[in-house]
């Protein structure tokens, strides 16, 4: 069993201390700088990064012109003529980087002692100590991360003061004091359109907070992300705390969207019922998580660290499910505006409806949010065994409010102890097939590698690809009698082959063939492109939160596959239409892309020697050798083409240079 996770296990990169000065002093003080600075630090760090890149690799003029850029739109943070002093050292021009030293100070930068240590710097240190810069660095108050935030009634304030950057998470951590619950609060009357598992739920809650044995929504922190659009109303759940954010951060949109800016102490539970609209790859906020990074990072942090938050699917799960994956770090609901409320609210009856040792025991051990997610998906309607529970039925990419059950989801939660609270799935890719550049263009088929969920996106032409995956637990020791669960969650089972590796069940190899696009589910309307595989810990009565593996296979190509001659069983690739936008197949245009071709391959004793383009107007075809190049031994050379109708299409050119020159 691997020990639960900690907020320092989950490093990006240790960082230098060049941007130490933003963090908070032993003494707080009040700030005086430019009062923004805090979040400026992650381009400060990026601009730091690709600075000392270039100026590893000798390219010293990129890496001036990279920070004179960077000043010209904001001259006055401090660090940039920090960065400014390192480039004209690289330039043998001591006297310009002090003279940038100097400036740094004059803006305010207060951190200059041990920023000297710097390889680049620390031959400036003795004319710094002589000109009194150094002196006045210490001397000049740290800006950002001075003060904790302390709720005020049911509401708490966040202002810059409040925020520290975290170089480890890559977030902003939330300088917070919670003080000391009280007494938990009965729920007020429910109204009176309320379903009737609505009023046996809240029949219990309540009972079981007047008798002391639940802890009430006292301590729990609520995170709107939406400016209100979609609040719970609070005078619902008593002793629940809301963010209120202050300006500046409305400014720079910290309290909207996706979650992935702060990091708190405490237990959060929020919502954002809003989407990205505009611009050419519109999606629900979970599916830009998933397609760009570093979303799965940051959602899989939340996961660990008590962050628990509910996102609509908005037209990302209407006549297809167009996740290129499954995950458990956050609740995706159907429908749009409005939508995600009602898990929020079933969230917030679970953890109020739990023991308070219990409740304490999740946070410490960073256990809140699989605990839910498990919850939430064995109390569902249909889910009335175990049976159902290790099946795709309990484990949805999207899920409806009309499965919700606020009386087993409060029953479900007040039985939990800290001894039967199960452990988290975590997973180890040990080998696979899935490689890191496949297809014509060459892009990774492995789109993101988390511990709880992992995905890949099938770009290669093979007709069968394999993975050899561990299996460990988070958080809580397996008991005896405890067993991984492989289950084919979404996907045709005569085309997805599980193989248990040890009799416990902790590795597994899994063996998948191409798939077409197909229904969800026997006799769904709703088709998918996507395989699941979950794994599950059962352990006594209770099963685990699910992790995932999970393929997406672009079907926007149509592939025929034909059997092998070689009387194997096995199939080998005849033909990929690759014009989408012709045909009005349509893609996700972040991951995937068009062109105006279809690819007809030719076989000699079973294996491949080249194919044939043929374009769809009155381009000649073309001819390609096995390892894809043109016949006179050329590379073809691909350029994706901007858009068409929002879309990335591809186009070929033979590559200048000579065969045997590449």
């Amino acid at each position: 069993m691997i020990r639960p996770l900690r907020i320092g296990i989950l490093l990006f990169h240790i960082w230098p201390t060049m941007l130490a000065a933003q963090t908070a002093p032993e003494t707080p003080q009040t700030p005086t700088a430019t009062p923004t600075v805090v979040l400026d630090i992650p381009r400060l760090e990026a601009l730091r990064d690709q600075t000392a890149l270039l100026l590893q690799r000798g390219q010293i003029d990129q890496a001036d012109t990279l920070i004179a850029q960077a000043q010209k739109q904001t001259p006055d943070l401090p660090e940039l003529h920090v960065m400014r002093a390192m480039v004209r050292m690289a330039q043998n021009a001591p006297d310009k980087a002090l003279k940038a030293l100097d400036q740094a100070v004059a803006k305010g930068f207060a951190n200059l002692d041990e920023t000297l240590g710097h390889p680049l710097l620390a031959p400036l240190r003795p004319a710094a100590q002589d000109l009194g810069l150094i002196a006045r660095s210490s001397a000049l108050p740290r800006s950002t991360g001075t003060r904790a935030t302390r709720p005020v009634g049911q509401e708490l304030p966040l202002t810059l003061e409040n925020l520290k950057w975290d170089s480890q998470t890559r977030r902003f951590a939330v300088l917070l004091e919670m003080p000391e619950a009280p007494t938990p609060v009965a729920l007020p009357p429910l109204p009176k359109r309320a379903r009737a598992d609505q009023r046996a739920g809240h029949a219990n809650l309540n009972r079981l907070i007047n008798s002391g044995r639940a802890a009430g929504f006292s301590g729990l922190l609520y995170d709107n992300r939406d400016a209100g659009h979609s609040e719970l109303d609070l005078t619902r759940y008593p002793g629940l705390i809301i963010t209120r954010y202050a300006k500046p951060l409305k400014d720079r949109k910290i309290n909207y969207g996706l979650a992935d800016d702060l990091l708190y102490g405490t237990p959060v539970i929020g919502n954002s019922s809003t989407a990205y609209k505009r611009g050419k790859a519109p999606r629900s906020l979970p599916r830009t998580a998933m397609t760009q990074m570093p979303g799965p990072t940051f959602a899989y942090q939340n996961y660990m660290l008590n962050q628990f938050y509910v996102y609509p699917e908005h037209r990302d799960h209407d006549a297809v499910d167009l996740y290129p994956a499954n995950w458990p770090y956050m609740i995706i609901s159907q429908g749009s505006s409005y939508q995600d409320r009602p898990f929020v609210a079933a969230a917030a009856w679970a953890l109020a409806a739990m023991r308070p040792d219990t409740r304490a025991f999740l946070e410490q051990e960073n256990l809140m949010v699989p605990t839910l997610q498990m919850i939430l998906r064995r109390a569902q309607a249909h889910v009335r065994n175990r049976a159902t529970y290790l099946s795709g039925a309990a484990h949805p990419t999207v899920f409806q409010q009309d499965a919700l059950r606020y009386d087993r989801i409060v029953t479900l939660a007040q039985s939990l102890t800290p001894e039967t609270v199960p452990p988290v799935p975590v997973l180890k890719v040990l080998s696979e097939s899935f490689a890191p550049r496949a297809g014509l263009i060459g892009r990774s088929e492995r789109l993101f590698n988390t511990p709880a969920a992992i995905a890949r996106v099938w770009r290669g032409p093979e007709w069968e690809k394999e993975m050899i995956v561990a299996a460990d637990t988070l958080g809580v020791p397996l008991a005896p009698d405890a067993s991984f669960n492989w289950v084919l969650l979404r996907g045709d089972p005569d085309r997805v082959r599980i193989e248990p590796l040890d009799a416990q069940g902790s590795r597994a190899r899994l063996t998948l063939n191409w798939h077409d696009r197909r229904p969800i589910a026997p006799r769904a309307k709703r088709l998918t492109d996507r395989v699941d595989i979950g794994v599950i810990v059962t352990q006594g009565a209770l099963e685990s939160a699910p992790a995932f593996v999970s393929v997406s296979f672009p079907t926007h190509q149509e592939r025929r596959y034909e059997e092998s001659p070689d009387s194997s069983g096995s199939r080998r690739l005849v033909q990929i239409d690759y014009d989408a936008l012709g045909a009005e197949r349509p893609y996700d245009p972040v991951l995937h892309w068009s062109a105006p071709w279809r690819d007809v391959y030719a076989y000699a004793q079973g294996k491949v020697i080249g194919w044939t383009r043929v374009f769809m107007d009155d381009t000649p075809n073309q001819h390609f050798t096995a390892d894809g190049r043109f016949e006179n031994g050329q590379k073809a050379a691909y350029t994706l083409k901007g858009k068409k109708k929002g879309s990335p299409f591809l186009s070929v050119a033979i590559s200048p240079a000579p065969v045997g020159q590449e």
